[in-house]
Formats: structure tokens, sequence, C-alpha cells
């Protein structure tokens, strides 16, 4: 199978198997209104962006049968779940994952590129 075929492999069963997420993006030097006592550099600013994805989740440990690797490893150690999130874009500078009406903070991003192609982006999630 050719790289470009396994990436609308993945992409056709996420958007079928999987649910619509939100990404979030912090503007941090401007106090959320929500947290004002948080000050100008708050973890939680006013949001800069937001991007809808659709998303699966697996539990941190089923990860680990995908072949681990030292950065995976702590990005599992750190994460409640993780969510799989097919496509080229770039997921850099995202603070939060909206799930279900639920905020999750991302503890982390690791990308499987093999070669030029973005093929899935791992995303750890916390409370």
């Amino acid at each position: 199978m050719s790289t470009a075929s396994l990436l609308a492999t993945a992409q056709r069963l996420i958007d079928k198997h999987g649910r619509t997420v939100t990404l979030i993006e912090f503007d941090n030097s401007i106090a959320n209104p929500a947290f004002p006592f948080e000050g100008p550099v708050s973890p939680r600013g006013v949001p800069a962006r937001s991007t809808a994805y659709r998303a699966c989740f697996v539990e941190p440990d089923s990860l680990q049968r995908l072949g681990i690797t030292t950065k995976v490893d702590e990005l599992i150690q750190r994460s409640d779940r993780i969510c799989l999130i097919a496509g080229p874009d770039s997921l850099a500078g995202y603070n939060e994952v909206v799930d279900q009406a639920q905020n999750y903070r991302i503890t982390g991003i690791e990308t499987l590129q093999p070669g030029e192609t973005v093929f899935l982006h791992f995303v750890g999630t916390a409370r």
C-alpha cells in the first residue's frame, strides 16, 4: 500500500468511527474574562483560534502495541487519553481539546510522518 492510500484509509476510519472535537489555542497575552484572577498571562487566555477535527480516542496503554519510542512513552505517561487525528494540518500551538462539552488540556503532540507525508497526530490529553 502506498503512503497516500494508508493516509486515506486512516482518514476514512477516523471520519467513520470518530467524533468531532475542537482544538483551541489561547492568546495568553490577554486575561480571560472568565478567569480574571489568573492575570494577563493566564494559561486559559482568550481563545485565539479554534478548529474542528474528527478524532478517535484511545486509552494510552493501547498505543504501546503500536511500537513505542521514548517520546511516545513520555506522552503516554502524561496523558489520560490519546486523541488520534489524521491529516496534514499542523497542530502546533493548540492548548486544549473540547470533546463532548468537556475541556482537556493538551499534554503533548507527536506526529507520525513517514517521509514528507503527515499521517497521524497523537494528541495527549488530561483533565
